[in-house]
């Protein structure tokens, strides 16, 4: 440990700090603050740039980040310690502290009475991914209990802990019952239970340190970002500088104690780390099978911040890192890795041991037969996966891209021969799913979730008032362009074809789950509010006219409403969106 420290403190640290400025220039990235540690030790901590473009702070160790989804890791902590005084249970259902809780399914109407504690923390209830008001994309400004409420009659994906779905509102279901427990605000108990015993000060206000002089700002790209409501108080909010999270950092390599001191017993924090299902997540805690041993993790991403926490009690070492510029990050995302890998060089680990075994095999031509058995959609954390099929082989189907896989064996795939899949099968030839080798993530798992069919949709005559373009809204920020189309007689969102429910109108769920519900002029899909626009071209125009400095006048939200009018065969309308870009660009310039 003495070599592993003089190596990070020495020359890791000289090296770093002539590269981070470097990349921090060449991505845009305004600032960034980093802290390497080990149980009883902080070895190193980097603050690089300015809190803003402006560059009217300089980072230091006080400066405020926001953790956004590794705020995750903290709610499942709080969670533990109201669980280690007795006043909850993991395995708990929350309509035992929440009665007035109620969502619908389509597997029963009793089925959110099934919904734990755990549950919520693996983001394997169910849940749509947010609240309808309040959170990440639907920006009304409410209470927190507000925000809570609006859950309510939303509708299940899956059956209560039969998959994984990366939930938000689970996340502020958790804070929220801590508050009925407790009898105290959340961020109040959390400050009590975890931020006093580790000397650490956890920020929720998110209005008031956006006006805070030592406050990092977010950027995407050259924008800057809107502050968030304070209501997501379990899923992201929470605000940390880098000299805190250093600390978080040691907590959890220490397994819950702080100075020789138990916060937390060993027992409650192996549970955060302990995945549920093949899903490599625990409890608000993320696990990282790679480089030849398991380690952990929590990232976060949103309103112009990055937070990346890794941590290895086995091998005694942590990294913090946080940034205020959400776009570019290929190396923020390489950094934690890169610095991990030495580390677990130095122990004589290899980075290599979980690689892909077929990756240096040769390619073999499988009949169409065996390969058509593999077709249909996967579900891992990382996201969702489409395997399709045809003459040349098996591919990853993105809709119009299409990723062709090398073959090495019937079971056996690889991605330019560095990551690579090998499928699982039952005993009647059906895909279980396939283990998925990864350079970056390490060894996943992917559930086979079953195949989309081919038929002819009904093409019913009451779908046509859906279709059209819907503007997509996301950190008050950013704006996309969706689609709702009729194709085959099915009706789709972007590429995911929706399935109507059988009885209530337009009430519909997607392959995998998602409900989508149509309204007069927009839709929720996840609970996300997606307006939309009956008068495309007269959008653009109102916005060039009104407010030409308006976000949505970027160039690829343009592109977007040409291509997806020409899509509904609205040529004309796409012509007109072209000359107002041309136009728009002409001025800019």
């Amino acid at each position: 440990m003495k070599e592993l420290i003089h190596y990070l403190k020495e020359t890791n640290r000289s090296e770093l700090k002539k590269e981070i400025p470097k990349e921090m220039k060449k991505d845009n990235i305004h600032g960034l603050a980093i802290a390497l540690v080990t149980k009883e030790e902080i070895i190193w901590m980097g603050c690089f740039g300015f809190t803003d473009e402006g560059n009217s702070k300089k980072i230091d160790k006080d400066t405020l980040f926001s953790l956004q989804s590794t705020s995750k890791t903290v709610t499942a902590l709080a969670f533990q310690l109201a669980a280690q005084k007795g006043l909850v249970k993991l395995d708990d259902q929350l309509v035992k502290y929440y009665p007035d809780f109620k969502v619908n399914s389509r597997y029963g109407k009793d089925q959110y009475k099934k919904i734990t504690f755990k549950h919520l923390l693996t983001h394997s209830s169910g849940l749509a991914r947010e609240a309808r008001l309040g959170g990440v994309f639907n920006y009304d400004e409410c209470s927190f209990e507000e925000h809570i409420k609006s859950i309510n009659n939303s509708w299940l994906k899956f059956k209560v802990g039969d998959g994984f779905s990366y939930c938000n509102a689970g996340m502020d279901l958790v804070a929220y019952v801590l508050e009925l427990i407790t009898g105290k605000a959340y961020p109040v108990y959390v400050q009590e239970m975890l931020g006093n015993p580790l000397g650490i000060t956890f920020n929720y206000d998110t209005k008031e340190i956006s006006k805070m002089e030592n406050s990092a700002k977010g950027y995407l790209g050259d924008y800057k970002t809107i502050p968030v409501e304070p209501s997501g108080y379990g899923c992201g909010i929470a605000h940390l500088s880098i000299k805190d999270q250093a600390k978080l950092v040691q907590f959890l390599l220490n397994l819950g104690s702080v100075n020789g001191k138990e916060i937390l017993m060993k027992d409650y924090i192996n549970q955060m780390r302990t995945p549920f299902g093949n899903y490599n997540y625990g409890l608000g805690t993320e696990v990282m099978d790679t480089f030849g041993t398991k380690f952990y993790y929590h990232n976060g991403g949103g309103y112009g911040f990055i937070s990346e926490m890794y941590w290895s009690p086995e091998h005694d070492f942590g990294i913090a890192v946080f940034t205020n510029q959400e776009y570019n990050l290929r190396f923020i995302k390489e950094l934690p890795q890169r610095i991990l890998e030495s580390v677990f060089k130095s122990k004589e680990i290899s980075p290599d041991s979980t690689s892909y075994p077929y990756a240096n095999s040769p390619q073999k031509d499988i009949k169409v037969i065996l390969l058509d058995r593999l077709v249909g959609v996967y579900s891992g954390k990382e996201g969702i996966l489409k395997i399709n099929a045809n003459a040349q082989g098996l591919y990853i189907d993105r809709g119009k891209a299409k990723e062709r896989l090398v073959s090495h064996n019937e079971l056996a795939f690889s991605r330019e021969n560095t990551d690579g899949l090998i499928f699982e099968l039952e005993r009647n030839e059906n895909p279980k799913g396939f283990k998925y080798f990864s350079k970056t993530y390490g060894l996943a798992y992917f559930n086979y979730l079953g195949r989309i069919t081919k038929e002819q949709g009904p093409n019913r005559l009451e779908w046509k008032k859906h279709t059209g373009l819907y503007l997509w809204n996301w950190y008050h920020t950013e704006f996309a362009i969706n689609i709702v189309k009729i194709v085959d007689g099915h009706l789709y969102y972007e590429n995911d074809r929706l399935y109507e429910h059988e009885s209530i109108p337009n009430l519909f769920f997607s392959f995998l789950g998602t409900p989508v519900i149509f309204e007069d002029e927009f839709l929720y899909k996840d609970n996300t509010k997606v307006v939309k626009l009956s008068d495309p071209v007269g959008y653009f125009e109102t916005l060039l006219n009104e407010d030409p400095e308006h976000r949505a006048l970027q160039g690829w939200v343009f592109d977007q409403a040409i291509e997806k009018l020409k899509t509904l065969k609205g040529e004309e309308e796409a012509e007109k969106i072209s000359k107002l870009k041309d136009k728009f660009h002409s001025s800019s310039n």
